[in-house]
């Protein structure tokens, strides 16, 4: 064989060996996520829904060292990115939080109505509003909540 073709042979066997050695990391790599990933399956597959504050506790981001995403600056980020907007109830002047129509649509929110033990001065009872996050929307928030923090751009979302 002519120095040449050696040359190509030995370029060839060294990509391979890199190759394999680019496998071998990525496994691992999958390894290492493959927790998440099932429970992240788990909580779709579950159907469970969840309140604003429950959401946050859920999604568990870390936006600083030691600092994680509250209620508060959830319910900051949905508004600011227009996910949900203040509404004010007409007959009791209470405000709440509704989803826009398009994550309602998508399956990402709901507004859900609970009635409450209070009444109002003419003796009807009270509708509480909230946003209720799905499983779907959990996955869509987070991923436009990690895109803010890749962006530098969640303390401006947040109020922070």
């Amino acid at each position: 064989m002519s120095d040449n073709h050696l040359s190509i042979l030995e370029d060839a066997q060294n990509a391979l060996a890199q190759s394999g050695r680019v496998i071998e990391a990525l496994k691992g790599a999958i390894a290492a996520m493959k927790p998440n990933a099932d429970l992240g399956a788990a909580i779709v597959s579950s159907g469970k829904v969840y309140e604003v504050r429950e959401a946050a506790k859920e999604l568990s981001i870390q936006i600083a060292p030691g600092k994680y995403l509250g209620p508060s600056q959830l319910y900051a980020f949905l508004r600011s990115t227009w996910m949900i907007m203040k509404r004010r109830d007409p007959r009791t002047h209470w405000d709440y939080h509704a989803p826009k129509q398009e994550h309602v649509d998508a399956g990402r929110m709901k507004l859900e109505e609970r009635m409450s033990n209070a009444e109002t001065e003419d003796g009807s009872m009270i509708v509480n509003r909230m946003t209720i996050i799905t499983p779907k929307g959990l996955v869509y928030i987070r991923e436009k909540i990690t895109k803010a923090i890749e962006e530098g751009a969640i303390y401006g979302l947040i109020g922070g």
